[in-house]
C-alpha cells in the first residue's frame, strides 16, 4: 500500500530474493520504494543463490570478512541496478538501496566514513545509501559522509531528541558539500525512526502496574514519539534554514519509521509492542505524505499498512512523554537502551554471516583442493 509521496521500503534482502525475482515482483506489484540489503546470515550463505559466487571467492583466496564483504556489495548493485529505474523517474527521490557498516564501527566516526567511501567504490552505484547508526559519535560520521557527496541512510534513532540533532547533522553536511560545490542532490539523507521496541520497553518496565497514569502511556510512546517526529520534521523542512539547501538543489530528508514488532530484549525474549491494548486516542497515519514505512522482507509488502491509534495531536503525544517520569520511566534511558539492543543484534547478525560464509569457503576449498 502506497499512499501520496510515501510508500515502502523492505528491510532484509538477500542473494535469493534478487535471484528468485522476489524483489522485483514486489517493486511492480506493491509500491516497494526502496530496500535494506543485509549480510548472507546463518544458514542462507549456503543457499544455491550463493554458491558460484562462493566458489569463485573460495578460489580467490579471500578471507571470511573482505568475501562477505564482496557478497554485500555484489547485493547491493544488483538491488541498485532493479531500482535504477524508480531511481531515474523519481527524480532521485525514491528507487534506493541502503547497506550497512559493520556495527562495530557504530561509535567510531573516522572509522565510519573510510568505511563509507570503501563501500561507496566498491558498490558503484548513485542510488546506494549507506546505513550509519545515528549513535552520539555517529552523527559526526553522517555529517561527514554527506559533506563528501555520500548518501546516508541514519539508523537507530529511538527518541525524539535523537532525530533532531540527527537532522541537525545532515543539514550541515549538506551545508558543508554545498560549500565545497558538490551536487547536492546526489546526497539524499533517509532518516529511520525506530518505532519497533518502545512500547515494548514501557511495557516491561511497568509490569502489573494498573490505573489511569499507567493506562496513558501504555502502548502508547511509539505512536506518540511517530507524531511528534512528524511535526517536527514539517517544522525543520519549514526552516530558512532548509529553505536555503533547498535553493541549492538538495532533497529533502525522508522519514523511515520501523515496523512495530516483536521486539527481542537483551536476553532475547520476545515482546509484543501491545499495539492492540492501547486505549482509544484518534487515528495516527503513520504512512503519511512523503513519509516511508520500513516492513521485514520479502513477505512483510503484502501486510496491511494502515492508521494506528494514538494521541490525536502533538500536545497530547507530549502529554503521553511527560508523564513517564512520574512512572518511574526515563525516556532518554529507554532510547539508549533500545540503541544498544538493537547494535548488539546487528553485530551478532554479522558475526553470524561472517562465520558462515568462513564455513562455505572451507567447504569450497577442501571441494576445490580434491576436483
Amino acid at each position: 500500500m502506497r499512499s501520496a509521496g510515501g510508500g515502502l521500503w523492505l528491510d532484509g534482502i538477500g542473494r535469493q530474493e534478487l535471484y528468485d525475482g522476489t524483489l522485483g515482483r514486489l517493486v511492480r506489484e506493491h509500491g516497494v520504494r526502496g530496500v535494506c540489503c543485509v549480510p548472507a546470515a546463518g544458514g542462507s550463505a549456503g543457499r544455491s543463490a550463493y554458491t558460484p559466487h562462493l566458489a569463485v571467492l573460495a578460489w580467490r583466496d579471500l578471507s571470511p570478512g573482505a568475501a562477505l564483504g564482496e557478497l554485500l556489495a555484489y547485493d547491493a548493485r544488483w538491488a541498485a541496478d532493479l531500482l535504477r529505474p524508480l531511481h531515474e523517474t523519481s527524480a532521485g527521490a525514491d528507487g534506493q538501496v541502503s547497506v550497512a557498516l559493520d556495527p562495530r564501527l557504530a561509535h567510531a566516526a573516522d572509522a565510519s566514513v573510510a568505511a563509507a567511501r570503501r563501500l561507496v567504490r566498491a558498490v558503484g552505484r548513485s542510488n546506494v545509501l549507506v546505513a550509519i547508526p545515528a549513535t552520539l559519535r555517529g552523527l559526526g560520521a553522517v555529517e561527514e559522509c554527506l559533506a563528501a557527496g555520500i548518501g546516508v541512510h541514519a539508523t537507530n534513532v529511538y527518541s525524539v531528541e535523537r532525530y533532531v540533532r540527527v537532522v541537525d547533522s545532515c543539514f550541515a553536511g549538506l551545508e558543508r558539500a554545498a560549500r565545497a560545490g558538490r551536487d547536492l542532490a546526489l546526497a539524499a539523507p533517509v532518516l529511520s525512526f525506530a518505532l519497533d521496541g518502545l512500547d515494548a520497553a514501557v511495557e516491561r518496565r511497568l509490569g502489573e502496574a494498573d490505573g489511569g497514569a499507567a493506562d496513558a502511556v501504555r502502548g502508547r510512546v511509539a505512536p506518540a514519539s511517530a507524531r511528534i517526529v512528524c511535526a517536527l520534521h514539517a517544522q525543520l523542512l519549514g526552516s530558512a534554514r532548509w529553505a536555503d539547501l533547498a535553493r541549492r538543489g538538495a532533497r529533502a530528508p525522508r522519514l523511515l519509521w520501523g515496523t512495530p514488532s516483536a521486539s527481542p530484549d537483551d536476553n532475547g525474549t520476545a515482546h509484543r509492542a501491545g499495539y492492540g491494548a492501547r486505549p482509544p486516542g484518534g487515528g495516527l497515519d503513520l504512512v503519511a505524505w512523503d513519509v516511508l514505512r520500513a516492513v521485514p522482507a520479502p513477505g512483510g509488502a503484502r501486510a496491511a499498512v494502515g492508521a494506528e491509534e494514538g494521541p490525536r495531536d502533538e500536545g497530547e503525544a507530549w502529554e503521553v512523554l511527560a508523564a513517564l517520569p512520574g512512572l518511574g520511566i526515563c525516556y532518554r534511558e529507554l532510547a539508549t537502551g533500545l540503541e544498544r539492543g538493537a547494535l548488539a543484534r546487528s553485530g551478532r547478525r554479522r558475526h553470524e554471516a561472517r562465520a558462515a560464509v568462513a564455513a562455505a569457503l572451507r567447504e569450497r576449498r577442501a571441494y576445490q583442493s580434491v576436483a
